[in-house]
């Protein structure tokens, strides 16, 4: 299952920015000592034109879990990326 909206924000420079959420709920392919590992993760980010639109900068913030036979792990991601239209 995975859920996502991207919100148009104010204009910066004539282009529109961005905002995005997202939520995903998951079963990996594999298992551990006959469990299925489960795996959720809830995102957000932002986008910012520059260069009157013909560039932007991601921003994005991420939380991860997985879960199986009593073992959890949790972790951050955080991701920047640098877009650009010739």
């Amino acid at each position: 299952l995975g859920l996502g909206v991207e919100v148009t924000g104010p204009r910066v420079a004539g282009a529109p920015s961005y905002t995005r959420f997202g939520f995903r709920s998951r079963t990996l392919p594999f298992g551990v000592n006959g469990d299925q590992v489960s795996e959720r993760a809830l995102s957000g980010g932002i986008s910012v034109p520059f260069a009157r639109g013909r560039a932007q900068v991601d921003l994005a913030l991420q939380r991860a879990t997985r879960s199986a036979a009593g073992a959890d792990e949790k972790a951050w991601f955080v991701s920047i990326g640098l877009g650009i239209r010739p």
